[in-house]
């Protein structure tokens, strides 16, 4: 089995934190597979100065847990440099998006909708050489931050909600053609899917943030479920679930 799990973003001393910690005992009582598709933190950037203590131990269960499960992380637009800095954490991570087999997993604010160009614009500088740096040496760069967050948070309180449903559908399709069976999408913060007898399928996951729902998908028969982590949790309680599945990965840029 793989869990999937999208759009947590999470804060330290919250309730959410420790559900999320207590979501972590779960599964590492199991051993099925793992795939955190974007803005797992409210914001993280991995470097020193910045990261925190649950950014520290959400990193540490990964490597704990590496020799039993594979731990795939697509890094969403609240995560900066975590790739470049944490890889041996993962059994594959990718800034964009992840090819596993046939089936392909991005965060999903890369898909030019009505955000515009200025947000991919604005992804490509925050994750790129020069802000590295400047956020490394520059001396005022922690207040800059905690600007950046709040502005952050202000821009998602303004976003649409409605789904951009013709664009994800019509970037789909290019994956699809390229031969890619299933497609796995975070960030729109929503559930959808696109579901055909004999594929390819489309999966957009609903955000952990405001229904703490993850998705549980079966690469054996392909089967699909969105449920509530504690249902997942209840249901996998006293016993060993699935088994760690070899995966060929491939990174698409």
């Amino acid at each position: 089995m793989l869990v999937l799990v999208a759009d947590l973003h999470l804060q330290e001393n919250t309730p959410a934190e420790q559900d999320f910690r207590a979501f972590l005992r779960r599964l590492s009582a199991g051993t099925d597979d793992v795939c955190f598709l974007g803005d797992i933190m409210e914001l993280w950037i991995a470097l020193p100065a910045f990261e925190n203590d649950l950014q520290r131990d959400f990193l540490e269960w990964c490597r704990q847990e590496l020799p039993r499960r594979n731990i795939y992380l697509l890094e969403g637009n609240h995560e900066f440099f975590v790739v470049q800095h944490h890889r041996d954490c993962f059994s594959d991570a990718a800034e964009n998006c992840l090819q596993i087999g046939e089936n392909l997993f991005c965060h999903g604010d890369a898909i030019l909708t009505g955000n515009g160009r200025g947000h991919l614009l604005f992804r490509w500088f925050s994750k790129c050489r020069l802000a590295h740096f400047l956020l490394k040496y520059l001396p005022c760069a922690q207040n800059i931050v905690s600007r950046i967050k709040t502005a952050m948070q202000e821009r998602a309180r303004g976003y649409s909600k409605a789904f951009p449903a013709q664009a994800v559908e019509a970037w789909s399709k290019e994956q699809f053609a390229a031969g890619i069976k299933n497609v796995f999408l975070g960030h729109f913060h929503r559930e959808y899917r696109r579901q055909r007898r004999n594929g390819p399928n489309l999966f957009c996951l609903p955000d952990w943030k405001q229904r703490q729902e993850i998705a549980v998908y079966d690469p054996a028969d392909g089967t699909y479920q969105v449920m509530h982590w504690r249902r997942y949790a209840a249901s996998t309680r006293g016993h060993t679930v699935g088994s760690a599945t070899d995966y060929t990965t491939r990174t698409r840029k």
